[in-house]
Parts: C-alpha cells; structure tokens; sequence
C-alpha cells in the first residue's frame, strides 16, 4: 500500500485553488485515471475525492479554501511595531478568547496550569 501525506511532526501542505484544480485537471478533461493523479500528486484518494466533488458541484470557486493558515493571533502579538488597527485587532482577539474560555467555565489560573502541564509533557 501507498503511504501518502505529511511525515509524523511535518507540517500540512497548503493547497491553494489553483494548484487543486491543477491536480485535478487531467481528471476533468480525461487525460489521466484516479490512480495515476495520486501517484503524481501524492495526496490521498479521499482527499482527491473531495477535490473533484467539490468541483463539480461548484467550479473553481469550489476548490477555495475555507481556512487561511496560520494563527493570526501569533502573527500579530511576534509583530515588534503595530499599527493602531493591528494593536486593535490583537486586543480584540484576546477578548473574544477570555470570553470564549469564561463560557465554558475555565478560569485563567486554570489554563496557565493546563499550559504549563504541556509544556513540561512536550519537553520530556
């Protein structure tokens, strides 16, 4: 069997709508089978799948992504100089998280010591 995807503690490919529909194109127009698109592309027959549902129901607009990588909330608390938008924007997040973790009922002392439980398993 072929063993596709990322290495254990890789980091997930980002795809964007151009380089799906580039995978799946020679699907579309009949130039190559299922199975040699994923010897070619080395993505999983599931998630090929997905790609050409996904297009056929909606077009090119339907290979778009739904997510935008990265922790936005990182980008911006690492950025060293922000504009007053960014300032904002940050100060906004970190709201809109206290009052997400204060629903279900978390307390900050109770995340610091989940953090730092990690912290120390991840370090062992």
């Amino acid at each position: 069997m072929l063993k596709t995807g990322r290495p254990k503690g890789g980091a997930n490919r980002y795809w964007s709508k151009e380089d799906k529909y580039s995978v799946i194109k020679p699907i579309i127009d009949g130039k190559a089978t299922h199975r040699e698109t994923l010897k070619t592309s080395k993505i999983s027959r599931s998630q090929l799948g997905i790609w050409l549902k996904r297009y056929y129901e909606s077009g090119i607009s339907g290979l778009e992504n739904k997510r935008k990588p990265g922790n936005p909330i990182a980008a911006l608390h690492t950025s060293k100089s922000l504009t007053e938008i960014e300032r904002m924007r940050l100060e906004l997040m970190q709201k809109d998280i206290e009052i997400q973790r204060l629903k279900k009922g978390y307390s900050k002392k109770e995340v610091d010591q989940a953090h730092e439980k990690l912290s120390r398993k991840n370090m062992k």
